[in-house]
């Protein structure tokens, strides 16, 4: 079927590979914009952050974690304003990491999106 992807997760659509790039898209910024304001504070050191781990954020240093949180707390709204419960974007970001078909889609529309922002 065109326009379907079938993975383990279920099927994706377009439409969700549309959702799912954009909101990577969005979240990448965000998580540059934190990576950076934790190295000025870490002495130039970012740990690990996993924000479906609670354990990875509660060893963090008290500004450290706050960012964390602020980062993890804005990836959760970025995927819902684009549609996807926090749940279906961890599903679709599993099939983007094991399925080739996957893969290549939401690359795709990520380069489609890089080059709509520069053009914008």
């Amino acid at each position: 079927l065109f326009g379907i992807a079938a993975t383990a997760q279920g099927v994706i659509t377009d439409g969700e590979i549309a959702q799912f790039a954009k909101s990577v898209w969005e979240i990448e910024q965000k998580r540059q914009q934190a990576y950076n304001e934790i190295k000025k504070i870490n002495n130039g050191v970012t740990p690990p952050i996993n924000c479906s781990d609670a354990d990875s954020l509660n060893g963090l240093g008290r500004e450290v974690r706050e960012l964390a949180v602020n980062f993890c707390e804005e990836s959760k709204i970025i995927a819902t304003n684009n549609g996807l419960t926090v749940s279906r974007f961890n599903q679709i970001q599993s099939a983007y990491q094991n399925d080739a078909q996957v893969k290549q889609k939401v690359e795709a529309e990520l380069i489609r999106i890089q080059r709509e922002s520069i053009t914008n």
